[in-house]
């Protein structure tokens, strides 16, 4: 069966983060660049946070950090429905604070990220502060520019598709160009971008063993037909499929089957 590795080198692609591309829980390799991100920058507790999470499971980047792997988490949903649902799922789980709201762009608000974080009971500083990662489907890029406060190992950011690698575009949602000239101003460095964007802070950047400072943006930048048609397709293996893992019924039935043990704690 072939790879993900495999369809880099038919691709021609050099992003060196996508060998470890693969998916038990999220929609675009998430979990295994995650995984692999976190080893090379030797951080194996600490606290993750993502917006929005969805129902916790469902094409989730930090579900298997909490619930496999040690991580606290805070988990912040806009959708009413799905936010309950969230809620009721993690209701029983100490190492999560699950909510429902709208992240503000505005640093000052009582809404925004830096104000959410610093009530939290995890006590979260830039020393635990492991992942944040940001999909709210429309500002994104003012959300990523107003977390002063918080400076965690990585950011992740979505970005919108459709723009090549050297547009700028701020609005529904931002360009790659975009989004790391903002990362650069906030001394964070792009090392992967799977359709999210992944920053990494400076300080933190000598760790990384396959970080390659010569690669640029157009290296890492991805073709909406590579991530829709090679990443939504891997499996836990790093397997390419020949459909979109996350809307397969074995994929399905896990998240179920996961939800049922989080019901029955």
């Amino acid at each position: 069966m072939k790879t993900i590795s495999d369809s880099l080198k038919e691709n021609n692609l050099n992003s060196p983060y996508l060998n470890y591309a693969s998916n038990t829980f999220s929609q675009f390799g998430d979990d295994g660049i995650i995984n692999q991100l976190l080893k090379e920058l030797n951080i194996d507790t600490g606290v993750v946070v993502e917006f929005g999470a969805w129902d916790g499971l469902y094409c989730s980047n930090s579900y298997n950090l909490w619930r496999n792997k040690g991580f606290n988490a805070v988990l912040i949903e806009a959708n009413p429905q799905k936010a309950n649902e969230l809620i009721e799922l993690t209701s029983k789980v100490s190492n999560v604070e699950s909510s429902q709201g709208i992240i503000s762009s505005n640093p000052n608000a009582n809404n925004s990220l830096d104000s959410i974080l610093s009530l939290s009971k995890f006590n979260i500083s830039n020393d635990n502060l492991a992942l944040i990662s940001i999909d709210v489907d429309g500002d994104d890029y003012g959300i990523f520019s107003s977390i002063i406060k918080y400076r965690p190992a990585i950011f992740m950011v979505e970005t919108a598709g459709g723009w090549p690698w050297d547009t700028e575009y701020i609005g529904d949602g931002a360009s790659l160009k975009s989004l790391t000239n903002l990362a650069i101003t906030k001394d964070y460095t792009l090392v992967c971008c799977n359709g999210n964007a992944y920053f990494i802070r400076n300080d933190k950047l000598n760790l990384l063993q396959h970080y390659d400072s010569k690669l640029t943006i157009q290296d890492y930048h991805m073709k909406d037909n590579f991530v829709n048609g090679i990443l939504t397709n891997l499996d836990p293996n790093g397997d390419v499929l020949d459909y979109m893992y996350w809307q397969h019924q074995d994929y399905l039935n896990h998240i179920q089957s996961e939800k049922d043990k989080l019901l029955s704690l």
